[in-house]
């Protein structure tokens, strides 16, 4: 870049000045001006950004980054993100004592734990928390800067990666994605967590990696996703009817009227209500006859089999995975009864252009429509 001398200006901008300069204003010396593009401004000339060059404020900040070693902020952000001293170690292909030497100087350096053991498990404080974003920012920024990305190589990458993914989705989806990972990438480790009321929360605070979601923001309780937050819409998901092969309904159709009079057995998790019944609530006025409710989608076949005469609604996908017994009877649902719902795939900002998060999420995304266009589960896939 072409540095072009120019003599001190009357006014510069005041973006380019911080509160942390240690002259007056009116008393430092510009140097030069930088003409640079700015890509978000469509259709502009360059933007001219002042440099200041005092030498009492450059040897000061000088003074400041002599004290940091800046390649702790490597293993800062490892440590940050997996929580572990030995897959951090793992995560930059160094040995254990050479990170734990890291650690003890970062808890010096930020005079704080950051990492505290919790039972059997690490958990990072709350100052830790705080760092995990700027951190991450600050990395990618001197990757832009530098003009260069991490390498990534998904057969010799070692990390861990932690999915929210709820019960209706993970039973048919996750093990075509581990059978993938074991093939494509062997060392790359896969936490699966069920979403709680706190999911958005941990999503916010980067505590997770990714999260497949049905439905969202409503079912996240939230009118509209934070900007910190980005998302992907994967595909929709319909429902249908499971119940006892020698229930009295089982028929080759379910009208509307025989559906509503039916009893039922629901999931409900960190909701008050399930789906199924806010949608019979406010689109037919009806309360369900609810006979019996479950937080896990996996016992939904043993709940209706054996001569129950209950009905559950639940995902197409789960359902055909769920039909592991003769006793067991899937029907659609009656016509526009019940719309589909929309999966989801939802990230933190920070990890927007980490290679090894772009390649996984394009890895979920590429296994739910491989699932989704092969018409469901198949035990020998």
């Amino acid at each position: 870049m072409n540095r072009t001398p120019h003599s001190t200006p009357s006014s510069a901008p005041a973006r380019s000045t911080t509160s942390r300069m240690c002259l007056p204003r009116h008393r430092r010396r510009w140097r030069w001006c930088v003409p640079v593009w700015d890509s978000e401004r469509s259709g502009s000339g360059p933007v001219t950004i002042w440099v200041c060059c005092d030498d009492n404020y450059t040897q000061t900040e000088t003074m400041r980054l002599n004290k940091f070693d800046l390649n702790l902020l490597l293993a800062l952000d490892a440590l940050l993100r997996e929580k572990s001293v030995t897959r951090a170690a793992a995560r930059l292909f160094v040995s254990q004592p050479a990170m734990s030497a890291s650690l003890a100087k970062l808890r010096e350096q930020f005079d704080n734990p950051l990492l505290v053991r919790v039972g059997r498990q690490m958990e990072l404080t709350p100052r830790a928390r705080e760092l995990r974003e700027p951190v991450r920012q600050m990395l990618l920024s001197a990757q832009a800067l530098m003009g260069t990305e991490r390498s990534f190589d998904p057969a010799t990458e070692r990390r861990t990666f932690t999915v929210l993914c709820p019960d209706h989705v993970s039973p048919w989806l996750m093990p075509g994605i581990l059978r993938r990972l074991q093939h494509a990438a062997p060392n790359i480790r896969i936490e699966i967590e069920r979403p709680s009321g706190a999911d958005l929360a941990s999503l916010l605070q980067a505590d997770v990696d990714l999260m497949l979601a049905l439905d969202p923001p409503e079912t996240l309780s939230y009118p509209a996703l934070p900007e910190s937050i980005d998302s992907r819409f994967i595909c929709d998901l319909r429902y249908v009817c499971i119940l006892s092969a020698d229930h009295p309904a089982v028929t080759e159709k379910m009208s509307e009227e025989r559906f509503l009079q039916q009893q039922f057995v629901i999931v409900r998790q960190s909701r008050r209500s399930s789906r199924l019944e806010e949608i019979m609530q406010e689109s037919f006025g009806v309360q369900l006859d609810v006979r019996a409710v479950t937080e896990n989608v996996l016992e939904l076949p043993f709940l209706v089999t054996k001569g129950a005469p209950f009905v559950a609604v639940t995902l197409e996908f789960l359902a055909q995975f769920l039909k592991a017994s003769p006793r067991l009877r899937i029907l659609d649902l009656p016509e526009g009864l019940m719309p589909p719902s929309q999966l989801s795939i939802l990230w933190h900002r920070s990890f927007e252009a980490d290679p090894a998060h772009i390649w996984l999420r394009n890895l979920i995304i590429e296994e739910c429509n491989a699932y989704h266009a092969g018409g469901g589960f198949d035990p020998l896939r």
